[in-house]
């Protein structure tokens, strides 16, 4: 056996054991996550989505829930590396477009309500 084939067994042998630890890091990262959902995560959604800020003289802001927003591109991730996705996080994500969709909805009313003040402020 010559010198190439044995530096060639050693270069395989030490990409199996980073393979596998790296393997073995990407499940305890997923278990730790999906442990991490909160089962109770359905009723962020029902949080008031239009809020005045009384520190911005009352514009309107949106109060989407973040943890739901990062859930969304977590779910989004993991799915993609084909791992399983709790419960809860797959009937929220299933209507993801439908939330997009809210938000951009929420956001333009945000937009064209604070319009109405700094234009008012400027006259």
């Amino acid at each position: 056996m010559g010198p190439s084939v044995q530096l060639a067994d050693e270069v395989i042998a030490n990409y199996k054991v980073a393979r596998d630890s790296l393997t073995q890091y990407i499940e305890s990262l997923h278990q730790e996550w999906a442990e991490s959902i909160d089962p109770e995560s359905a009723k962020r959604l029902e949080n008031n989505l239009l809020l005045k800020d009384r520190d911005k003289g009352g514009l309107l802001v949106m109060n989407f829930d973040q943890q739901l927003l990062t859930m969304f591109q977590e779910v989004h991730y993991w799915e993609r590396m084909r791992f399983s996705i709790p419960l809860v996080a797959m009937e929220i994500q299933a209507q993801r477009e439908k939330y997009r969709v809210l938000r951009e909805n929420v956001l333009r009313v945000v937009r064209d309500y604070n319009k109405v003040p700094a234009s008012l402020a400027c006259h």
